[in-house]
């Protein structure tokens, strides 16, 4: 394949171009359709305010169960179909067409309910077609409805390490671990967050007593993840727990081209997705961190759950010497060997 047709294909799997809408036009308002639930559908019914209401009901219930596939744009038609008269369905997920990987041969698609997946054929790899996602892809993924996870985080580690003590967010999202006191690191933040940290480089080794990443590794290519793993296991400090948690099979529900990993997916979006099951995740951290650390397997449903995958890890040793190191926060001391 030529420059010239690999920089086509990208262009037609991004939805660009007139041409490139004109003749996949219905192709992409056969995927909404199939993308919507059943209150969305109804949303699109000409009957002012019944339709409104369901579709707009839709609208929520997809943002709250699949919040991979909206975008701010979708948030927006989904609040402007609340008013009368106006189609719900207008919020209906908006779908990036990489049809033209089957067009064009690259790829073979099946469907699993309403979402589609691509794989790829002949040897083909994602960094060939430009379609391998970027590590800042990884900052689509973050969301603000993490607080009650959070919230059970603070508590399970309270209850283990004991309150109080420095705490860092390994890969804080938009923020919210701030509000209650940790230290944030996040490589990629948006422009309303600020985080203390971008490099985990700038981080001192065993600095902290307590450190949260939830929801990151299931975000990040596999070279990544492993860096996040071994920095975890370096800024813990020595009698420290960690809380790592994942998603899980639920990362397939969205429509993109299934990655090389067991139960990982490139989306439309051009985010990365792999899903952990208990005790992948558990073996991938232990594998990783070496016999100086404790990886315990944590809940995977109910109501203290934290994610589809999760465990806690403590670093074995003995108590840290107290030789206090600024790291530029104020009111933020760490203490280090």
């Amino acid at each position: 394949m030529t420059p010239e047709e690999k920089a086509a294909m990208q262009r037609r799997a991004n939805g660009g171009g007139l041409f490139d809408f004109a003749t996949g036009a219905g192709n992409v308002a056969k995927d909404a359709w199939d993308s919507m639930n059943t209150l969305q559908k109804v949303g699109v019914a000409p009957i002012p305010v019944v339709s409104d209401i369901a579709g707009l009901f839709g609208d929520v219930q997809m943002m709250y169960e699949q919040p991979e596939e909206r975008t701010l744009a979708n948030a927006g038609f989904a609040a402007l179909g609340a008013l009368p008269f106006v189609p719900a369905g207008i919020g209906a997920t908006a779908i990036k067409s990489v049809d033209d990987l089957v067009t064009n041969g690259l790829a073979d698609v099946t469907k699993k309910g309403k979402f589609k997946h691509y794989t790829l054929k002949d040897n083909n790899t994602l960094k060939e077609l430009d379609l391998e996602p970027e590590p800042e892809a990884s900052g689509l993924t973050q969301i603000t409805t993490t607080a009650g996870s959070y919230e059970k985080a603070i508590k399970q580690l309270d209850k283990d390490v004991g309150e109080g003590g420095r705490w860092l967010d390994y890969g804080a999202g938009k923020g919210y671990s701030g509000s209650r006191g940790a230290v944030t690191l996040e490589p990629y933040p948006d422009e309303n967050f600020i985080p203390d940290f971008k490099n985990p480089d700038d981080i001192p080794d065993d600095s902290f007593d307590k450190i949260t990443s939830l929801n990151v590794l299931n975000a990040v290519s596999p070279s990544i993840r492993k860096d996040i793993v071994t920095n975890i296991g370096k800024k813990l400090a020595p009698n420290g727990q960690a809380i790592i948690t994942t998603r899980g099979s639920d990362v397939l529900d969205a429509n993109g081209i299934l990655a090389a990993e067991p139960m990982s997916i490139i989306t439309t979006r051009g985010t990365y997705q792999k899903g952990f099951k208990p005790d992948e995740l558990k073996d991938y951290v232990e594998g990783l961190l070496g016999d100086n650390f404790e990886v315990i397997k944590m809940k995977s449903s109910g109501k203290d759950a934290i994610g589809k995958a999760g465990v806690k890890v403590r670093k074995r040793g003995q108590p840290i010497k107290e030789e206090f190191v600024d790291l530029n926060i104020t009111g933020f001391e760490s203490t280090v060997k």
